[in-house]
């Protein structure tokens, strides 16, 4: 059985926490972890996400409290 990880960030950008999350998933194990990455604004991660991630969605809103 995989273990679903949502992770959500409100922009997903290089450094700090988006490169935190971004080797985290890298470095998971694909048959243990089923993960989904969720972004309001940018991903600059998204290209390199699709092979770790199975799903990468982008909210068009300005803030947190309205995603």
């Amino acid at each position: 059985m995989r273990i679903n990880l949502i992770f959500f960030l409100p922009t997903f950008i290089y450094g700090g926490a988006g490169n935190s999350i971004y080797r985290l998933c890298k470095n998971l194990d694909k048959r243990k972890y089923k993960i989904n990455v969720i972004s309001i604004s940018k991903c600059d991660y998204k290209k390199n996400l699709k092979v770790f991630a199975k799903m990468s969605l982008n909210l068009i809103q300005k803030k947190t409290i309205f995603s």
